[in-house]
């Protein structure tokens, strides 16, 4: 009898240490609200994915205008919004459509109980294109500085009188940017360039070389608004070239300049300008006599036109921040005495690569690339 008693109150802790159990596990779950795995479709993320760590960075190349993100819940009670849209467990999301540069992505887990919440910050930073810099390693707030080198080459033609050359040019610049809440954001690039002439068919080059670039130093500014079609104006941009060889001769002469321009590019794979260039040649007194001597003109002061169309060739490497393109450009005259002139025209076919030394991301902005104009 004592033994039968014994078993009954054994079986009754066991039952109510059962509930216990169950009872607790459950509550545990109501309030259980984090992830137990979260995959992005491209790029990886950084660090690893752990339940506890809520901060994640991923970089994708530039050709990656999108992303889907995967949740896995710890708890299935609870529910997970991704950017505000909530998402089935172990179900990706739809497309996330990504700018250039750093883009944040909230991913909200909510416990069952309503109240509990964990939120994991997701940035993914897609790389830039173009001749000024990608996102990069020194940053405040939605402030970025980069630096990156430059190289092209431009194959030159004058159709009336046979004339052409070779133009290869390197430019270094820093770029400073900064991004506006509106999503307005203003660049301003500084960097030397330097650059040569070397003619290929029929010699007379002095006038092309006063639109053609030599060897100098630039500073330009830029406002970019829009995000796939992107809309660039450039106020005022100045700067000083050295064109050496003028004339055919050993003379060398110093143009000053300021330029105005304004740019359509579709998502960093191609672009289209329009750049006006006042420049006068009276720096020295040496430059403004060879100037005169050669054009018959007292005023030194010259006007052109040019129009740039470029587009993104390949990728130089497989980290996808140094992109190569194809330019064409169409050069013009529009100064009185000089627009009639033979070689007052030209048409330019060229390469132009951008070497990215430094990439890194911004996780609270996401200034771009500046416009890429290498017409100086």
């Amino acid at each position: 009898m004592k033994s039968i008693l014994n078993y009954h109150k054994r079986k009754a802790t066991n039952g109510f240490l059962t509930l216990i159990i169950l009872v607790s596990t459950f509550g545990l779950a109501r309030c259980q609200a984090t992830l137990s795995g979260l995959l992005i479709s491209s790029g990886t993320l950084s660090p690893n994915f752990a339940p506890a760590t809520l901060a994640y960075n991923a970089s994708v190349s530039p050709l990656t205008a999108s992303v889907t993100l995967t949740p896995t819940l710890t708890a299935t009670s609870s529910t997970v919004k991704i950017n505000g849209v909530q998402v089935a467990n172990n179900t990706a999301t739809a497309a996330i459509p990504l700018n250039v540069g750093a883009n944040d992505i909230k991913a909200i887990v909510t416990a069952a109980d309503g109240t509990t919440t964990t939120t994991y910050d997701i940035t993914v930073t897609r790389q830039a294109t173009g001749g000024a810099p990608a996102p990069p390693p020194t940053q405040t707030g939605q402030d970025l500085t980069t630096s990156n080198l430059s190289p092209s080459i431009n194959l030159n033609f004058a159709g009336k009188s046979a004339w052409s050359s070779i133009t290869p040019i390197i430019f270094y610049g820093t770029s400073f940017s900064h991004k506006y809440k509106n999503g307005t954001q203003w660049d301003l690039l500084i960097g030397p360039y330097v650059g040569a002439q070397i003619p290929i068919k029929d010699n007379t080059s002095y006038l092309p070389a006063l639109m053609l670039p030599g060897t100098g130093i630039e500073i330009n500014n830029y406002y970019t608004f829009g995000n796939d079609l992107k809309v660039t104006i450039c106020p005022l941009n100045i700067g000083v070239k050295i064109i050496s060889g003028f004339s055919d001769s050993s003379i060398t002469i110093l143009q000053h300049n300021i330029r105005q321009a304004i740019v359509f590019n579709y998502k960093d794979k191609a672009q289209i300008s329009c750049q006006l260039t006042n420049g006068w040649h009276n720096l020295s007194s040496s430059s403004q006599a060879y100037f005169s001597q050669t054009f018959n003109l007292t005023n030194s002061h010259v006007e052109y036109l040019n129009v740039s169309l470029q587009g993104m060739l390949s990728q130089l490497s497989s980290n996808s921040t140094n992109p190569l393109y194809y330019v064409v450009t169409w050069q013009d005259f529009l100064t009185k005495g000089l627009n009639t002139l033979p070689n007052s025209r030209f048409l330019s076919f060229g390469l132009i690569a951008n070497i990215d030394f430094k990439t890194g991301s911004n996780p609270s902005g996401t200034p771009e690339a500046a416009p890429f104009l290498h017409v100086r």
